[in-house]
């Protein structure tokens, strides 16, 4: 005759990522009331909150006990497994970025992640795997990237980048007498980073 008493456990939870809390919600119904609502993790803590938030220590899949009695001292029980995915690992490689030049930026987080949002500190921003486009005067810049995986996790790095300026190519010639070997000489200012590759042409003879 009891038994319309007897409570019917139930939660879901929002949120499986490591290292970030997940929102547990009660759904249990009884009739009466609800009294006392004790909580197991699976990783040796628990709560005695209706709607507790718990961050777990990693990854992996863990056994979510729930306990509830109603104002009868009726009690019923669910478990289910909360699996908890890891966060990816934000990262990218980049080409040399010189200034008044297109630029070129690669995903190569682990794992890739299924959406990306790259933000540059000049306005530039980008929501594909790469990130393409143009750079202005040589500066400092400060790029962010948002990984985010197929679980709804998420992780962001934070670089600076340096614009490059561009090399100055200038050069000088000796005497242009016909019959007498010129010589050119590469003259270009020497930038800090330094210069790779150098005026080379053989002397050219006018006839």
């Amino acid at each position: 005759m009891l038994a319309h008493f007897e409570p019917i456990a139930d939660f879901t939870w929002d949120g499986a990522c490591g290292n970030a809390p997940v929102q547990f919600t009660d759904l249990s119904t009884t009739a009466g009331g609800m009294q006392s609502w004790t909580w197991n993790f699976g990783d040796g803590t628990g709560y005695n909150l209706q709607n507790p938030v718990h961050t777990f220590p990693g990854s992996g899949t863990y056994n979510v006990s729930l306990i509830v009695e109603n104002i009868y001292g009726c009690t019923d029980t669910i478990i289910q497994q909360v699996i908890i995915a890891p966060l990816p690992v934000a990262s990218f490689s980049a080409d040399t970025v010189c200034a008044d030049h297109r630029y070129h930026f690669t995903n190569t987080s682990t794992p890739p992640g299924t959406s990306w949002s790259w933000l540059f500190s000049n306005g530039g921003h980008s929501n594909s795997s790469k990130s393409f486009g143009s750079m202005g005067p040589p500066e400092v810049i400060l790029l962010h990237l948002v990984v985010t995986d197929s679980a709804g996790c998420s992780d962001t790095i934070t670089q600076n980048v340096a614009v490059n300026p561009q090399p100055a190519a200038v050069y000088s010639q000796g005497n242009n007498c016909q019959g007498v070997p010129i010589t050119f000489n590469n003259t270009s200012p020497a930038e800090p980073q330094g210069i790779s590759g150098i005026l080379e042409m053989d002397p050219y003879y006018f006839s």
